[in-house]
């Protein structure tokens, strides 16, 4: 499989290049293609080291989204849109669904403790369960995003806890010329989607960008065959709908940027009773005001934040009894302080300090507290250098201190060296160190006779090696990954010698994983292009069992968008996922539910003022389907140990939307 794998990457390499070759001999043939060409080639992110540069010189391993990739491929959500990116998968648990995403073979938990989420850079993450991402994956209004930034790899150099396996940062759109977007749509399970955007512009120096979104669906039928060996079985099939409500605003006034966004998602639940009444209602808050201040010209830059994030979750299962209801609250301040230095012209430094102000708690009824209500306090400092002793050559060193409440200080690393060659040829040779620190329900959760905290739980850490080779062309870019990882002391649960508990969390056990992930664009016209990604990975622990997180070995993603005389767009991509690992201990049936799958999903954009040649503002009709294949997908069940597999996707489905555009 490896050799194969790069003889591939070598003679992809090869071809672009002999296709640059031909293509450069035709001056016109190039000029045709300049705009979407330099759209391509020149893409800049800001997430790796919190100021601009390419993508191909930052010293991480980043894949970028933009809106024009959301609006010809689709999605309706956050979480939908991250399924498409390399080395991606979506899980759902029977009491979260769409809220944690596997990535390089890594899920710990039916949450996403180990992917940092950022708005605009700014961090979007809770302090009790440290990873309920279900208010930013399934509410952000997706018409709101100019670029989504991943990182795969450690990124706690300038992040801290939480970016261990990969950062998410969504850019949110700043135009400076009003427009606005209208989008509602109607489709199967009796789903209907609105979503509104829009940007103005007071004065010369307040500008004003907004979004709203609203989302209900009755839902598809959820079948709980896969817990006929359970003590909990559930009867039939329940209907998974729900309903969302969003709304985002950034305003922008000289220095000064104030965004937030507050999303609800109130969805039909399955989780604990067989009861129909049962719903999760997730609430989620953010809140950021940065101010940046060019101190010297070209020398000095100052950047300071206050960010706030609350959680305001509710569960309530129908029912007047211990598990009902259910009502996590959290209320994190953080304040951030940022400086970017340029000592020379070669040498650029960024170095800043954060402190997060930490308060929650989560209680079941009006006599039970799971965990008591808390404040703690995290500081972090940090610094990274960068280096460019050639044109070719970028040299990188950083490192971040972290302080978190009453557990050492501990110190995680980057190293990175970057060649770009005037071929278009480079590569990355990076190391890496993260760290992810115990939160509220890992350290202080009391829930007999279930389930304990622990206070003594230190951080779990990785470190990580990546080597990357690339290739950017005039008509495309590739890029080929290996990455090899080793965790130590992580969080998990084991059997609690207090009778009281059944389970008690812990630091147990190191992991070592490894992979290959191959990922390009190629661009055959100004009308047509497509996209393709291949992830594998595989893990060991240290007691020699294989695929311990049970998450498929291989993805492949490949999709392509063509733009028919500029009348009908027409997109389609699938993507790959080989079977996940049985738990062969908690099989429910005799035939595991566990199985390969594939999951085609397909767009079509009429474009009506172009149809019927008329002025004004763009007019369309866009058809997606869903799960064109109408696969039954199950993914590891990995919250209850008695259940091996969860229904996770919908049967197909087919939505229509109209949309204005000015």
């Amino acid at each position: 499989m490896k050799s194969t794998l790069l003889i591939f990457f070598i003679g992809l390499i090869l071809a672009l290049t002999s296709v640059d070759r031909l293509q450069a001999q035709s001056e016109s043939d190039v000029d045709l293609f300049e705009l979407s060409l330099e759209e391509l080639l020149n893409v800049t992110v800001t997430s790796a080291s919190k100021s601009e540069e390419k993508v191909f010189d930052a010293p991480s391993v980043i894949t970028t989204i933009s809106a024009q990739d959301i609006e010809d491929f689709g999605g309706n959500s956050l979480y939908e849109i991250l399924e498409r990116a390399p080395g991606f998968y979506g899980l759902a648990s029977f009491v979260f669904r769409r809220a944690s995403l596997g990535l390089r073979g890594d899920l710990p938990s039916h949450i996403s403790p180990n992917i940092l989420f950022l708005i605009d850079g700014r961090p979007f993450r809770e302090s009790v369960f440290g990873g309920n991402n279900i208010g930013i994956l399934t509410t952000f209004p997706v018409q709101s995003i100019k670029q989504i930034e991943v990182i795969r790899g450690p990124g706690s150099v300038l992040y801290g806890s939480n970016a261990y396996t990969g950062v998410v940062n969504i850019i949110t759109k700043d135009t400076a010329e009003p427009y606005l977007n209208m989008q509602a749509g109607y489709g199967t399970f009796n789903t209907t989607n609105v979503q509104v955007s829009g940007g103005t512009v007071i004065g010369e120096d307040l500008k004003i960008n907004a979004g709203l979104t609203y989302h209900q669906s009755e839902g598809w039928l959820f079948s709980d065959s896969t817990r006929i060996a359970g003590p909990r079985r559930l009867a039939g099939t329940n209907s998974f709908g729900e309903e969302i409500v969003s709304a985002y605003l950034k305003l922008n006034y000289k220095d000064l940027q104030v965004t937030g966004f507050h999303g609800t998602n109130n969805f039909d639940n399955v989780a604990l009773v067989n009861s129909a009444a049962e719903v999760y209602e997730s609430q989620r808050t953010f809140l950021d005001v940065g101010y940046s201040k060019s101190i010297v010209e070209d020398v000095y830059e100052l950047s300071a934040n206050v960010t706030y994030n609350r959680l305001d979750d509710a569960y309530d299962n129908g029912l007047q009894n211990a598990t009902s209801p259910r009502l996590p609250e959290v209320n994190d301040v953080v304040f951030e302080l940022t400086n970017f230095i340029n000592i020379a012209e070669k040498v650029d430094i960024v170095l800043g300090g954060s402190a997060y102000l930490l308060a929650g708690e989560l209680a079941v009824n009006d006599t039970f507290n799971s965990i008591e209500p808390y404040q703690t306090n995290w500081y972090h400092g940090y610094l990274q250098a960068n280096y460019q002793p050639t044109e070719w050559l970028n040299l990188v060193v950083g490192g971040q201190i972290n302080k978190v409440a009453d557990i050492d200080v501990n110190f995680v690393p980057r190293l990175a060296a970057i060649g770009s060659f005037s071929s278009g040829l480079g590569a990355k040779i990076m190391y890496g160190a993260a760290f992810r620190a115990p939160y509220a329900l890992e350290t202080s959760i009391v829930s007999p006779p279930s389930l304990a905290g622990n206070p003594d739980l230190v951080p779990q850490t990785i470190n990580t090696f990546e080597g990357q080779l690339f290739y950017a062309g005039s008509r495309g870019r590739v890029a080929a990954t290996y990455f090899r990882s080793n965790q130590q002391d992580l969080i998990t649960r084991i059997p609690n010698p207090d009778p009281r508990f059944a389970l008690i969390y812990t630091n147990a056990n190191t992991l070592s994983s490894q992979g290959f992930e191959l990922e390009g664009r190629y661009v055959f016209s100004k009308s047509f292009y497509m996209d393709g990604s291949y992830a594998y990975s595989t893990s060991e622990d240290g007691d020699g069992n294989e695929n311990v997180f049970r998450l498929p070995n291989h993805m492949l993603k490949i999709g392509g968008h063509v733009n028919i005389r500029d009348i009908v767009g027409l997109s389609v991509f699938n993507a790959y996922y080989s079977k996940p690992y049985d738990k062969p201990d908690f099989q429910d049936t005799e035939e595991s539910q566990l199985s390969a799958f594939s999951w085609l999903t397909a767009r079509v954009d009429i474009r009506l003022n172009n149809v019927f040649g008329f002025d004004g503002p763009k007019t369309g009709i866009i058809l997606d389907g869903i799960n064109l294949l109408n696969e039954t997908v199950y993914n590891p069940e990995i919250l209850f140990a008695n259940y091996n597999a969860v229904q996770n996707q919908p049967t197909r489905a087919f939505n229509v939307s109209a949309y204005v555009r000015f």
